[in-house]
């Protein structure tokens, strides 16, 4: 690890391959115990992939820099490269928590949405709930003489029209 050669060669081949590789048997565990999708099997490799390869990119140079400190090269490298890192390192963890709060105002607004959009479907299935038992009692008015035949036919239309209504809903 004193030359730049090993150094690009974990910084860009070793860690992004392992990580491939574990997104890969990560996402496929997954899949398998059906608990991913077979439609976000790409995007979850992506995002999996893609978080820990930032990982290994942040966190390789910082573990190196502190466990090979006392050793040549290296011992100069804290500032050098530590310094960058840790700034780096910050950026990156104030990017998630924007995005991550970003994302949960998405999901809160969908969730609203779709709330809104339930509410009124029910509030219209209610209505004409409402209405076909006003309709019963002003049959039952009108008609007091009503026998079980009268009444099971028209409660059996208007059971239809309300079912009818709510699956238009």
């Amino acid at each position: 690890m004193e030359n730049t050669r090993d150094i690009v060669a974990i910084f860009f081949v070793a860690g992004p391959l392992s990580c491939l590789i574990s997104a890969s048997v990560g996402v496929s565990t997954l899949y398998f115990n059906g608990l991913a999708p077979a439609s976000d099997l790409w995007f979850t490799v992506w995002n999996w992939w893609a978080g820990n390869t930032l990982g290994v990119l942040v966190a390789l140079p910082l573990c190196l820099t502190w466990l090979l400190r006392n050793q040549s090269p290296w011992n100069t490298r804290p500032v050098v490269l530590g310094v960058p890192m840790l700034i780096a390192l910050a950026v990156i963890a104030t990017g998630y928590w924007a995005v991550s709060k970003w994302e949960m105002a998405e999901q809160e607004t969908a969730l609203r949405n779709h709330a809104e959009r339930l509410i009124k479907r029910l509030e219209q299935r209610f209505i004409a709930h409402e209405e076909a038992l006003a309709a019963l009692k002003r049959l039952m008015k009108v008609t007091p003489d009503m026998n079980y035949a009268q009444f099971e036919y028209f409660t059996r239309i208007a059971h239809r029209k309300v079912k009818k209504q709510s699956k238009e809903l």
